[in-house]
């Protein structure tokens, strides 16, 4: 399999580099001034990895790399993992020079509808997924990251109908050989969508407290955070989506009794304060999007957002920690 992967971020380059080790045939998009300081420094990674007991490693990939796409160069999957607020005009610019037999997977966050995404190709078959088997960001010395190695936290793959195409299963068995523990869903969207939606809530506390490492440990703070993700998840179930069949995302509607406690456990971890970490200060406008996505979806679906509401300002006001 010839796969093309979008850019040099984070999810990309964990995934190409993973891809790589497994054996597969893998390329990276990159964009002229930024090529060259590819090709000559490679891209550190560093990982917690919790695949193997959260052994702490150190990796400089050095992946093959391309500026410029002719339709002659024919691929058979594209990975396009990128700031969701800037999705269509990335894929404006591909749609044209991508081979028709080119598979593509949306590999990202998403709130807009799939029908419109489709729009935007040729002809193109188009997969849709999420990594939720890792978390992370960039700095100065390179990309970190933790790879998690619960089984609860997959890389989420399937198709808007919710059928299993020969493509879906090459991304699935690709995926497995490179050990980032695939799981098809039949209901892919709804499951991206509720993500989001977790997401913003989670975020929205986040940068309303201006402190990803304590937050979880205030019991209030937590108390708001489940009620921030409970508005979001009632404006995916006014979508039509349906939240109480999509796990993890239905246990938010549990009694606060228990998961509360379970949310401070969860959000204390190395792993998950990373992820965090990584959300707030490699895609920081790309998170404030996601919650004015709900503000504004919560008054087109007439969902209240008052615990949202209460955060905007913060969010909206808030800078790098």
């Amino acid at each position: 399999m010839k796969i093309l992967i979008l850019g040099d971020g984070v999810i990309g380059s964990v995934y190409g580099n993973e891809l790589t080790k497994a054996g597969y045939d893998v390329t990276h998009f990159i964009r002229k001034e930024r090529s060259q300081d590819v090709i000559l420094h490679g891209i550190p990674i560093r990982c917690i990895d919790g695949r193997d007991n959260n052994k702490r490693t150190e990796e400089l990939y050095r992946p093959e790399v391309i500026s410029e796409l002719a339709k002659e160069n024919v691929y058979d999957l594209f990975i396009i993992s990128a700031k969701s607020d800037g999705l269509h005009n990335i894929i404006a610019s591909f749609s044209k020079k991508l081979a028709n037999e080119t598979t593509v997977l949306i590999f990202q966050s998403l709130w807009i509808d799939a029908n419109e995404i489709e729009s935007w190709f040729n002809g193109n078959k188009v997969l849709y997924g999420f990594p939720h088997i890792m978390g992370g960001g960039r700095d100065e010395q390179g990309i970190y990251c933790t790879i998690f190695g619960s089984p609860d936290a997959p890389s989420m793959i399937g198709e808007k109908d919710g059928t299993i195409s020969n493509a879906l299963q090459s991304v699935e068995k690709a995926f497995s050989d490179a050990s980032m523990n695939p799981k098809i869903t039949k209901d892919i969207l709804g499951w991206i969508y509720t993500h989001y939606a977790e997401a913003a809530g989670l975020l929205a506390r986040v940068m309303q407290t201006n402190d990803y490492i304590n937050f979880s440990q205030d019991k209030t703070v937590v108390v708001q955070t489940l009620l921030a993700i409970r508005e979001g998840l009632r404006i995916c179930k006014a979508r039509g989506i349906p939240v109480s069949k999509i796990k993890p995302q239905c246990y938010y509607f549990l009694p606060k009794i228990v998961m509360v406690p379970f949310m401070k456990k969860m959000y204390a971890t190395e792993s998950a304060k990373l992820m965090i970490k990584g959300h707030i200060t490699h895609s920081l406008n790309e998170m404030k999007s996601m919650v004015n996505d709900m503000i504004a979806s919560g008054e087109q679906y007439h969902v209240d957002t008052r615990q949202l509401s209460k955060m905007k300002k913060n969010v909206d006001q808030f800078s790098i920690i």
